[in-house]
């Protein structure tokens, strides 16, 4: 349900659908890598959170498999948040961060209940987990996923919905870790990743008018903005508009 029913201003052709088609792969090669890095000894079985999972997810929708879905991906989430260690502030032996974040992340694609759970438990994670190098290839991951999101999704809807909201409060989080690692200069050899977020960034400014008629989310996108050009060392977006170009000290 949307929680303000106010049409936004759209923004179409901002990524052609080839380069969407691209990206999204990419993005899915990405949390495949990070699985495999962060898991190597696991046993990988046909139900495991691939975009392969994600579709049958959605297409049982109103099926005799719906049930057997939404179990599987309870369950999926519930290991999820265990590596997660949102009982225990992200910290222990079983905790295995950017795993699960890249999880959780998978898993608010899956429509329904389980998108909502899913965004929720990685805010919660974000919020309170410790800081470590160890997590950056996966925040580079998670910001370049959340900014997809928006561009191509999110924005091109008529109505800011919940999900909305916490997709760019979950992108607020991220690239302020980001930023962390930026001032903390820990960034450095990650050029390459640097190059790919800013693709996102540009179509970002885009998206940015739809947000006007919201301060609060508009805050979390012009943080996204700003910080980003920060960490990727680039100059202010020449198509900004004159409300993006706020000075913010950080």
């Amino acid at each position: 349900m949307p929680i303000i029913k106010v049409p936004v201003v759209h923004n179409l052709g901002i990524i052609s659908q080839t380069h969407k088609e691209d990206l999204q792969k990419r993005l899915f090669k990405k949390a495949q890598e990070i699985t495999i890095t962060t898991n190597s000894k696991a046993t990988r079985n046909p139900f495991e959170i691939t975009e392969e999972f994600i579709r049958k997810y959605n297409n049982s929708h109103g099926s005799e498999e719906q049930e057997k879905y939404n179990e599987l991906a309870r369950q999926l989430l519930s290991r999820s948040k265990r590596r997660a260690g949102l009982k225990c502030m992200g910290e222990g032996y079983h905790v295995q961060l950017p795993l699960a974040w890249a999880e959780m992340l998978l898993l608010g694609l899956c429509h329904g209940k389980i998108q909502n759970d899913s965004l929720d438990s990685l805010l919660m994670s974000l919020d309170h987990a410790p800081v470590h190098a160890e997590q950056i290839p996966a925040l580079f991951y998670l910001g370049e996923s959340v900014l997809y999101w928006v561009c191509t999704d999110t924005s091109q809807k008529p109505n800011l919905y919940t999900c909305e909201v916490k997709i760019l409060k979950l992108g607020y989080l991220v690239f302020l870790r980001l930023f962390l690692f930026h001032i903390s200069g820990n960034l450095s050899g990650y050029q390459r990743s640097k190059s790919h977020l800013h693709v996102f960034l540009k179509a970002l400014s885009q998206c940015e008018p739809c947000y006007q008629p919201y301060p609060n989310i508009l805050l979390s996108v012009h943080f996204m903005l700003r910080s980003g050009e920060i960490i990727c060392g680039l100059e202010p977006f020449e198509d900004d508009s004159a409300s993006v170009r706020v000075t913010y000290k950080f």
